[in-house]
């Protein structure tokens, strides 16, 4: 237990993921435009002939050199997918309206007035009228029109409109347009009314479409069922990863409960279903034919259970974590090392998809893995339970802890907040989510007893009533998160940093590694001090129409506290995206145009108006949605303008 932790940062293929990522995350920041591919392609080349020479001499003192030599390999390999993809989502789009040929690539949303399509730009007319292949991905905006029915999935339409490389908005925190480029979005645009033409649906339909028109059908099922509102939402999330139907109050819940992770199908979910299975199929026996039976089942039955849920990248990585697994262990006849099967999923999807590294989905799901497998076990053993009840509510509160310490230094970056009652809701939440899944499954199963199935379809309504309901209960808990943390990336750092210390120290409880945990708390503790001593709440006040900080040093950006305030002209413009603002002194309300609220923003229009005095509120579309209807309905009321950023 001692060395658990070296072990696992001497793993080859730990230290493999740790170049590769290292290669995407530079490449991405600093190289990406400066550097051609084909200098990646030579430094690829020339490692591997480095790498090579030095395996073939096999000495033992130059065994470092192979390794360096590999490493640099992956190093460059990975700069080289960084480029190429983001060739892949570049393209020069032309500055006036142009004929285009779609074909619709993922199921449409269907908004008040439009219909939200990812598509594939097949090809465009140019000026002689030939049509020119462009084959890039692109998110454009049909609006409705009363004489054509709803595209689908898979269909070729006709358009006549301004496609363009995505723009972020000045102010926002959210960089909209970087989002979309890591996804392989490329353009965005509106095509009106009239301006588009949906073509005959062809039968030739890629896997991904196909597993979303089956997610589709499956949906059908459940409404059929007599599944409607929240109900259907949370059922078609938790067993099919269909989440448009959930609303922004759902949404809110969730995450203030601490169980937002019950709603994105994931490891969790294929984890249950795994268990489920091997569960029933525990009769098969123990003998080698018995086991290579199960575990072919098991595969089939993930694949087939990520096929219905759209291929969507979560479930494949989970379905991918869990397969390995599964193979291994067969293979082996031993419990698999199930940090190798980690790493080697992350290299495999990083390797596929360089702009996974960059997803918040990715970062969260892998961490809370990383987590729970290096703290699960040292928490978990620090109460033995001899009662089983005892001992799976020990297990579930282990497990919760060991994935919320190591996510909340970057929920806390992405996110500003933490849940508080975390413990408790995955306590409840956890059980009634196996009986959902469960229950969805048999419900499945029993199509062709209809006596059987409906009290299997009463039962699970109730259980999804019932989950509902004590999210909502829990997250009306006062205190139920934890706002106003802020941190920065070296600090994100810092915080990984230490809570690797401490569980060195933990293992070894020596003085060598006490000093270690204890030097970096106290560089966190120092650099929150200098923020709060550099930037005091008290320092700022506005006098005579300008602002002025501490010496009376006149100011108009970089507020303490992310306050900025724009001058453009006559146009005031402050933006606010925290809660440092509250309980200021000054001599007189700040007068703005525009008050600009951003992700992290907390408080009301009266506590705005105690302060300020504003023209407009805009609304950041970094705000959740039912934070943005509140503000709404307070401008309302005040009779105040208010402009929401979709």
């Amino acid at each position: 237990m001692s060395n658990k932790l070296f072990q696992i940062i001497t793993y080859p293929l730990f230290r493999l993921l740790v170049t590769l990522t290292a290669g995407i995350f530079l490449s991405d920041k600093f190289m990406s435009g400066i550097i051609p591919l084909y200098v990646f392609v030579g430094m690829i080349g020339v490692s591997l002939a480095g790498a090579y020479q030095y395996y073939r001499s096999s000495g033992y003192r130059s065994r470092w050199k192979f390794g360096a030599c590999v490493a640099c390999a992956l190093f460059f390999l990975g700069g080289w997918r960084v480029g190429v993809e983001r060739e892949r989502a570049t393209y020069h789009w032309p500055d006036k309206a142009c004929f285009y040929r779609l074909r619709i690539t993922d199921v449409p949303q269907e908004k008040e007035k439009t219909y939200q399509c990812r598509v594939l730009v097949e090809k465009k007319m140019s000026a002689d009228g030939k049509m020119q292949k462009v084959n890039k991905n692109a998110l454009v905006y049909l609006m409705k029109d009363t004489l054509k029915s709803a595209p689908l999935c898979g269909q070729e339409v006709s358009v006549y409109a301004v496609l363009s490389s995505p723009v972020s908005a000045s102010f926002s925190t959210f960089d909209y347009a970087d989002y979309l480029f890591r996804q392989g979005v490329c353009a965005t645009g509106v095509v009106y009314a009239g301006h588009w033409t949906a073509q005959k649906q062809e039968a030739q339909l890629t896997l991904k479409q196909r597993a979303l028109q089956m997610r589709e059908k499956l949906l059908d099922e459940y409404r059929e069922w007599g599944l409607r509102g929240e109900t259907l939402s949370v059922v078609s999330a938790l067993t099919v990863g269909d989440k448009s139907r959930l609303s922004s109050e759902t949404k809110a819940s969730f995450s203030a409960a601490g169980v937002s992770h019950i709603l994105a199908l994931s490891g969790m979910h294929v984890g249950i279903l795994c268990a489920i299975l091997s569960g029933i199929l525990r009769f098969l026996g123990k003998s080698r034919q018995a086991e290579t039976l199960r575990s072919a089942i098991v595969l089939v039955a993930l694949w087939i259970f990520a096929f219905i849920s759209g291929l969507s990248p979560s479930v494949v990585r989970a379905v991918v974590m869990f397969s390995l697994y599964v193979v291994s262990r067969w293979a082996s006849k031993e419990r698999a090392s199930s940090f190798h099967i980690v790493c080697l999923t992350a290299f495999a999807m990083l390797l596929y998809q360089p702009f996974y590294l960059f997803d918040i989905g990715f970062q969260l799901s892998f961490v809370a893995v990383f987590s729970i497998l290096l703290l699960y076990p040292p928490l978990h053993k620090l109460v033995a339970f001899r009662n089983k009840i005892l001992r799976y509510i020990w297990s579930v509160i282990t497990v919760s802890m060991a994935a919320q310490i190591g996510t909340a230094p970057l929920i806390a970056y992405y996110f500003g907040s933490l849940p508080v009652y975390f413990l408790l809701a995955n306590l409840f939440i956890a059980p009634l989510a196996v009986l959902i899944l469960s229950g969805a499954v048999s419900v499945l199963g029993l199509s062709f007893l209809p006596a059987l199935q409906h009290p299997l379809v009463i039962s699970l309504q109730w259980v999804t009533e019932l989950l509902n309901s004590g999210v909502e209960i829990i997250a009306r808990w006062p205190f139920s998160q934890w706002n106003g943390l802020y941190f920065s990336p070296l600090q994100v750092v810092l915080c990984y940093v230490f809570l690797l210390f401490l569980l060195h120290h933990w293992q070894q409880r020596t003085a060598a590694t006490l000093c270690r945990m204890l030097i970096v708390l106290n560089i966190l503790l120092g650099i929150a001090v200098y923020h709060r001593l550099y930037f005091p709440p008290d320092e700022w006040f506005y006098q005579g129409g300008k602002v002025y900080c501490k010496h009376r040093r006149i100011i108009y950006r970089q507020m303490p506290y992310r306050h900025d305030f724009y001058i453009c002209g006559e146009r005031r413009t402050v933006v606010l995206s925290d809660t440092a603002w509250q309980n200021r002194q000054s001599e007189e309300k700040l007068w703005a145009d525009d008050m600009y609220l951003s992700k992290g923003f907390r408080g009301s229009v009266n506590d705005l108006l105690a302060s300020f005095r504003f023209g407009r509120l805009v609304l950041d579309a970094s705000l959740p949605d039912y934070q943005k209807e509140r503000l709404k309905r307070e401008c309302e009321e005040k009779q105040i303008e208010c402009l929401i950023l979709r």
